[in-house]
């Protein structure tokens, strides 16, 4: 039954109405070519890729796999020890149900803390102990975007349950790197029982006629949804399905989906997304600008990229418009060139539009972290009246005022708060508490720690008080960026301050601040 296995036996009796859904997820194609040699090859089934067969039960290394990460604590500047006297399973909750972070600094110290080799938190009794962070931990990496760490991480496992497994299979298909979870697959068939995944490993091991038999076999059983059907008969073999005749159901879209797609050349047609894990990809592998420059600012935003590697971008791409990204990259470009001729009265102007720019792209931060050294070498002038702020805002951001503006004084009352909170070594609940009434002039920090300090209530949503129990509740509380509720702000700040996360609490209110002194001007 060979002949492409009767055209993938008709193209699935024409990709056959009314199935059922598959079991589950994930798969090739970045830094990799789609293999184009379909022949057969001698191998059929082994026993047939028995679809019946059982997950096997996975064999974990002893060693505790919560304590995998990527980079020393003593580089990262987290506790290594800030999970010792937490449960995992409450630790696995707590990240899990954490939403997206809108400060900026936020989100910068929570990859820190994700991508660290800390000690283990404690571990739960049961069959998947001493995995639930390192899960946790993957999933949060692959919501901002940022596979790459989460591959790196994922990786250094030497053995793998099938939850564990699940992961790799979503990263494989949004890097397109496939290659080693195929032959994973291969050695050991029990860790995943994902049709769609073992189609696609098939194919890729070019075992092109058991990847049609088996998802002919499935398609036969009902077990396979019609629109993944569809998907799958085309990555088999492109010529049984005309391409704009591709199919997808947005409600239950998932890596495999974008994986086909992709190599179909159709995902901008039949998906608009935002979400990080799938911009990476455009940006990775985008020949359109727009696309690339519009990917790259989110992933920034999201901490998947590193600011740098967008305003490389913003160089070394030429302009093709006048608004929106376009915009930004003019402004990039302008001030870099006052910069090389050292033109102070050019560097201003073109300082001036590029906060501007940054500031309504929402990318203020990055631009503080990439132009403050750049800036540090101007100091302030009286003849600058309001432009000085232009500089002083960025030195703020970044977290540090240059010694020629250390004395420095600005006229707007956010900023000038602003660089108080950068300059005050004893920061405490008052000072949070008059820099959010800056803001919100209504707000009682009086009534806030009465109420925390009333018998029966508590500032914790449980009764633990570690570090970073504290942190994961702070962070959830501050979610909202800027547009948290001026009480639960303040909440989160105080209880960053009992976590001793100083720095963090100033980065957090002068990211609020600055943002203020920007709408309110």
């Amino acid at each position: 039954m060979t002949p492409k296995l009767i055209s993938i036996v008709v193209a699935i009796a024409f990709c056959s109405p009314g199935h059922s859904e598959e079991p589950n997820n994930a798969i090739d194609w970045f830094q990799e070519e789609p293999n184009k040699n379909q022949e057969t090859i001698i191998t059929k089934i082994g026993n047939k890729e028995n679809i019946e067969v059982s997950i096997a039960k996975s064999t974990l290394d002893p060693n505790n796999l919560n304590s995998v990460g990527i980079i020393s604590t003593q580089i990262t500047g987290i506790d290594s020890r800030i999970w010792k006297e937490t449960n995992e399973k409450e630790l696995f909750h707590l990240l899990t149900t954490l939403p997206n972070l809108n400060f900026y600094s936020a989100r910068t110290f929570l990859k820190r803390i994700l991508i660290s080799e800390t000690l283990p938190p404690i571990s739960h009794s049961g069959l998947k102990s001493g995995q639930f962070y390192l899960l946790a931990k993957l999933d949060k990496l692959i919501e901002m975007g940022a596979l790459d760490e989460a591959e790196t991480t994922i990786l250094q496992v030497q053995q793998f349950s099938t939850e564990l497994f699940s992961r790799w299979v979503r990263i494989a298909f949004l890097t397109g790197r496939i290659s080693k979870l195929c032959k994973k697959l291969k050695k050991e068939p029990g860790l995943s029982q994902n049709l769609s995944v073992r189609v696609i490993c098939l194919k890729k091991l070019n075992d092109w006629d058991a990847a049609a038999l088996t998802l002919s076999t499935a398609s036969n059983l009902e077990l396979i949804d019609r629109d993944r059907e569809k998907l799958l008969v085309y990555f088999l073999d492109p010529t049984l399905i005309p391409v704009d005749e591709l199919t997808l159901n947005v409600t239950k879209f998932d890596e495999i989906d974008f994986y086909i797609l992709i190599l179909a050349n159709q995902i901008k047609t039949k998906l608009q997304t935002t979400e990080s894990k799938y911009l990476y990809v455009m940006f990775k592998n985008s020949f359109n600008t727009k696309t690339k420059i519009e990917a790259a600012e989110l992933l920034a935003i999201s901490k998947s990229i590193s600011g740098s590697t967008l305003f490389d971008i913003y160089r070394n791409n030429n302009i093709n418009g006048s608004t929106g990204i376009w915009k930004r990259m003019i402004a990039i470009k302008n001030l870099d060139l006052t910069l090389r001729r050292n033109n102070e009265k050019g560097v201003i102007i073109a300082l001036n539009n590029a906060v501007n720019e940054m500031f309504f792209g929402n990318l203020l931060p990055l631009f503080a972290a990439e132009y403050s050294d750049k800036l540090s070498r101007y100091s302030p002038k009286t003849n600058r009246e309001g432009l000085n702020d232009y500089f002083a805002l960025l030195f703020a951001l970044n977290g540090e005022m240059p010694t020629s503006w250390e004395r420095y004084q600005s006229t707007n009352k956010f900023i000038a708060k602003a660089i108080s909170i950068l300059r005050d070594d004893e920061l405490n609940s008052v000072d949070i508490g008059d820099a959010l009434k800056l803001v919100d002039p209504s707000f009682d920090s009086a009534m806030v720690l009465d109420n925390v300090t009333k018998p029966g209530l508590n500032l914790h949503e449980n009764k633990t008080n570690h570090n970073g129990t504290l942190i994961l509740q702070a962070l959830k509380k501050s979610a909202l960026g800027v547009n948290t509720p001026t009480t639960d702000l303040y909440t989160s700040l105080l209880l960053f301050l009992e976590a001793k996360k100083k720095v963090l609490v100033k980065s957090i209110l002068i990211e609020y601040l600055i943002y203020f002194s920007r709408v309110r001007e």
